[in-house]
């Protein structure tokens, strides 16, 4: 089951007071994760209150309470506030970018990672092609930036996904054919994207699809 809650929330930036509908408890009771790690029911139809976002000076946050990891200003510039046109088509999807962004100033490339995947999600939700690809694009440059440490095995195999999932089918076998990992579920998993990469499929599948 999942609960919900409304509280009002002193925004971190602005110090300015708003309502938020926000998520107390939810399951993932309906099925396997997506091969990206997206959830399944019903905690997948939940994204829409993962984030808060301040109606007075636009700052994006899991919880708006939490400290603004760059500088303030950063929040009225053009770079943080404005897309490319056509802009996604989910609003969603752009509250996720903006929280990357935010998270990029502050060099937390862990949450801007998941930032753009989450905002690729809301864009698969609302079949926004160009912006499904593009965001995913955006969470593999943003890759670039882990630490050796950061960039574990669970990571090395979601990259396997976002490869396949922006037709960079050749990079994926070129650097994942002869990868092997000390979990052989990964390894089934990885055996699983490399056939579907050189089939050029980039369905979505669960784990338990592999």
């Amino acid at each position: 089951m999942t609960s919900f809650c409304d509280e009002t929330v002193t925004c971190s930036v602005c110090c300015l007071d708003s309502h938020h509908h926000g998520l107390m408890s939810t399951n993932t009771f309906g099925g396997s994760m997506d091969l990206d790690t997206r959830p399944p029911e019903m905690k997948r139809s939940t994204m829409r209150f993962w984030l808060q976002e301040c109606p007075h000076c636009g700052y994006v946050a899991n919880s708006l309470e939490n400290p603004i990891p760059c500088d303030c200003e950063y929040l009225s510039t053009s770079e943080y506030k404005d897309f490319p046109a056509p802009p996604p088509v989910s609003e969603l999807a752009q509250r996720f970018v903006k929280k990357a962004r935010i998270a990029i100033k502050g060099e937390d490339y862990l949450e801007a990672f998941w930032g753009y995947l989450h905002a690729a999600w809301a864009s698969d939700d609302a079949q926004d092609e160009t912006w499904q690809i593009e965001l995913r694009k955006s969470a593999i440059q943003v890759m670039e930036k882990f630490s050796d440490e950061e960039m574990a095995d669970n990571y090395r195999l979601i990259r396997v996904d976002l490869l396949r999932k922006t037709r960079q089918f050749e990079l994926l076998l070129k650097e994942y054919e002869n990868v092997r990992f000390e979990d052989e579920l990964l390894n089934k998993i990885l055996r699983f994207q490399i056939l579907k990469a050189k089939d050029k499929d980039t369905t979505t599948y669960t784990v338990i699809e592999t």
